[in-house]
């Protein structure tokens, strides 16, 4: 099964409502526990993305005018990756890398390791989460989910991320993104 989401009404800017389109790069099957149920959106503000552990997947992050197939470059645009965390003991990892963005944000008090590579950014978690912790109201994010928050600016139609789980475990991991700064106006 190839994977295909589409987020309707992702923003409104100056009175134009872009979608956004995500799909993966490259050869992907949604198979054994990397099905469909671990793709989509845990709510209006919030889009889910899975990996499977010891691997790492692109992803193309497509804004669209609304209802069209036709790109359109938001303006200042944040594109969020939330709870950044991995198992007991250093296992599963996360990591979102983002190429080409024009800033990359994260908090003072920050649980996330940032690595640059020319002009792509890699985050990669540093701390254990449980399910307990996940964010579910942007505007209600608590300092400790802000810290395992990255946010990057995207000033471009599309973008591609890349997110990779570590070894040691068989359960895919969820990475959580948002169109929302999230970190960006709240710095403590």
């Amino acid at each position: 099964t190839t994977l295909f989401r589409s987020y309707g009404s992702a923003v409104t800017q100056n009175g134009q409502t872009l979608d956004l389109i995500v799909k993966p790069v490259g050869d992907f099957e949604c198979k054994g526990k990397l099905d469909a149920s671990r793709f989509g959106s845990k709510n209006s503000q919030i889009g889910i993305l899975s990996v499977t552990a010891g691997t790492s997947q692109a992803f193309e992050f497509t804004f669209v005018q609304h209802s069209t197939n036709n790109p359109v470059a938001p303006q200042s645009m944040m594109i969020s990756f939330m709870d950044l965390d991995q198992g007991k003991k250093d296992k599963q990892r996360e990591s979102v890398e983002i190429c080409g963005a024009a800033d990359t944000i994260t908090t003072d008090d920050t649980e996330v390791e940032l690595t640059v590579n020319g002009n792509c950014v890699k985050a990669t978690s540093t701390t254990h989460g449980n399910g307990k912790d996940n964010p579910d109201v942007l505007e209600e994010m608590s300092q400790s989910q802000r810290a395992r928050t990255v946010a990057y600016k995207i000033n471009s139609a599309s973008f591609t991320a890349t997110l990779g789980v570590s070894k040691k475990g068989h359960n895919p991991r969820r990475f959580n993104f948002a169109g929302n700064p999230t970190v960006a106006c709240v710095l403590k």
